[in-house]
């Protein structure tokens, strides 16, 4: 089943102990910055993967599709028109 996350958009700079970057783009379907979803001010980001949570992902909230779709229709992620 595929899940979702609306993460911080630091998460990508973030790196561990050894200097590698935390974010791995192995583990979900976006191969890169260029192909993420960030929000209207650039703050955060949506991340989605099939399967087990990516341990870099364990300390956010993570939603089905349904759930993820009604996040989306908040201000921050809508553009007027």
């Amino acid at each position: 089943m595929r899940k979702y996350a609306i993460c911080d958009i630091e998460l990508l700079d973030e790196v561990d102990a050894e200097g590698e970057l935390v974010f791995d783009f192995g583990q979900v379907l976006e191969s890169g910055r260029a192909t993420i979803r960030t929000s209207n001010d650039g703050f955060l980001f949506i991340a989605k993967w099939d399967g087990e949570t990516p341990l870099f992902l364990n300390d956010v909230d993570t939603y089905t599709h349904a759930e993820i779709l009604t996040e989306l229709q908040g201000s921050n992620w809508t553009t007027a028109e």
